[in-house]
């Protein structure tokens, strides 16, 4: 894909514009502004929730899409890029083990 075409896809959604099925695939698979990070959600029966976080001119953006868990069940992008915030909160976790004991 060119750079050209890259940039106008990037207006597009800076601009709040629809993107068609393949520019949302391009955004999906990181290949739109700088690539943050792939997120992994839920697996259903045939695909797995997925989402990719990437940043045009500082504003991060999301996009949720479909990855296809067989060989004939394909990648779906059925929603549009939106605007996110970077957000991190510390959690704490206790975890219980328990041990054999020797006699």
């Amino acid at each position: 894909m060119k750079s050209l075409d890259k940039r106008s896809i990037e207006n597009k959604i800076i601009n709040g514009k629809k993107l068609t099925e393949s520019e949302l695939k391009w955004c999906a698979l990181g290949s739109i502004g700088k690539y943050i990070e792939k997120r992994e959600g839920e697996i259903n029966r045939w695909t797995k929730d997925m989402s990719t976080i990437f940043e045009i001119d500082g504003q991060l953006y999301r996009i949720n899409w479909e990855k296809g868990l067989t060989q004939c069940q394909d990648n779906e992008y059925w929603e549009q890029p939106y605007k996110v915030r970077r957000e991190e909160k510390v959690v704490t976790t206790t975890v219980v083990s328990y041990i054999a004991m020797e006699d």
